[in-house]
């Protein structure tokens, strides 16, 4: 009996364990697709933890860490590390070619910004050697007054942009709410064939509007910031799993089980994105 016992055990173990890396790979190739490589990165990296000899995997894997990583620099405007990174990267084998076309486009990029530096530093220099040195203190404070109030202004406008892009995204999720109203239908019908569709449908939506979200806030946040939620991301999407497993166990069996998963799946991801909103676009 104890043999049946660890038998069974066993099996479950590596039920539940496949399907947690069949869902994070599907999730993976999905983002790929997609272009959304910050959400490819984060499911690979869920893949692995369930198989971390998947060797395939683990490739796909560091390549778009790697990835990543030029492109955060190159949102940084660092152009000469984009530069250096994106050029050992592209000499590496095996490549995917969805890869190495974007990151050929911000390697040349950033090769055209340094050119434009050095343009203007050049440019610059012609300029300041002919000025007098009787002018040089009235420039200089002037400069100054210049960067200063600069300065001002483009904080107040970083804040008014986050503001806005608060309330932008607030105003659509309040909309992607209000439209659930044309599935109603769908669960008046009592059919649980329907209640499922019904469900998956509002879990699209939500999933849709989150990675949107996600996207915008991998794009506009400090790089410090970023890696906090690329952190959170991976966490939160395992609890959200543990959760709706949980909750669907309650009707285990029944014809309402899958209803269940799929309406705490939705529940958790709307609630997610109201979450990235009100605690990232502030």
């Amino acid at each position: 009996m104890k043999k049946l016992s660890l038998v069974l055990a066993t099996f479950l173990l590596v039920g539940c364990s496949n399907n947690a890396y069949d869902n994070a790979m599907k999730k993976a190739n999905d983002a790929l697709l997609d272009g959304e490589y910050d959400k490819a990165q984060v499911a690979y990296e869920l893949a692995l933890e369930e198989k971390p000899d998947d060797a395939k995997t683990k490739g796909i894997y560091v390549k778009l860490v790697k990835f990543n990583k030029v492109k955060d620099l190159f949102k940084q405007q660092n152009w000469d590390k984009t530069i250096k990174e994106g050029n050992e990267l592209l000499n590496k084998k095996s490549l995917p070619n969805y890869l190495k076309t974007e990151l050929t486009a911000m390697v040349n990029n950033a090769t055209d910004k340094v050119d434009e530096s050095k343009t203007v530093a050049s440019t610059t220099t012609d300029e300041t050697s002919s000025h007098t040195d009787d002018s040089n203190g009235s420039t200089d404070t002037t400069q100054l007054v210049q960067t200063n109030e600069q300065n001002s202004t483009e904080t107040g406008e970083v804040e008014n942009n986050k503001l806005n892009l608060q309330q932008t995204y607030l105003t659509k999720l309040n909309d992607i709410e209000a439209s659930m109203t044309d599935l109603d239908s769908l669960y008046k019908s009592g059919i649980t064939k329907d209640m499922v569709e019904a469900e998956g449908e509002k879990l699209n939506r939500w999933d849709t509007a989150l990675n949107e979200i996600y996207q915008v806030l991998m794009r506009e946040l400090p790089s410090s910031e970023a890696s906090k939620l690329k952190v959170e991301e991976r966490a939160w999407v395992k609890e959200k799993e543990r959760i709706a497993t949980n909750e669907a166990a309650e009707y285990k069996g029944g014809t309402f089980e899958n209803v269940q998963y799929m309406n705490s799946l939705a529940r958790l991801t709307k609630e997610r994105a109201y979450e990235l909103v009100n605690s990232y676009m502030i």
